[in-house]
């Protein structure tokens, strides 16, 4: 059985590295968009308005990208998991064997 994901994997070292950088972004995100409850708690009270929609705007980009990444982790994760894909072909570096 050949596994959907095995084209991607001499490109696998670059697309690992996209995917980690892109969850750390998303979960600053997510993280922005929780810290900026501090208005609410000083405020007492939750309005509606400018402020509003930009929190839930940051907190819905970064729970949308985090899920989003974790979507694409999983075919390369259940590739190495059967056995599809080999481990050693998956690294931060280029590889030097073609």
């Amino acid at each position: 059985m050949v596994c959907l994901t095995a084209f991607l994997l001499p490109f696998a070292w670059l697309i690992e590295f996209a995917q980690q950088f892109s969850l750390f972004v998303f979960e600053l995100l997510q993280a922005t968009g929780g810290i900026l409850n501090v208005k609410w708690v000083h405020n007492g009270i939750v309005t509606t308005g400018h402020y509003c929609t930009a929190q839930g705007l940051v907190a819905q980009i970064g729970e949308l990208g985090v899920s989003l990444i974790i979507l694409v982790c999983s075919p390369l994760l259940m590739c190495l998991r059967l056995g599809l894909a080999d481990i050693r072909l998956i690294s931060f570096s280029p590889s030097t064997h073609s």
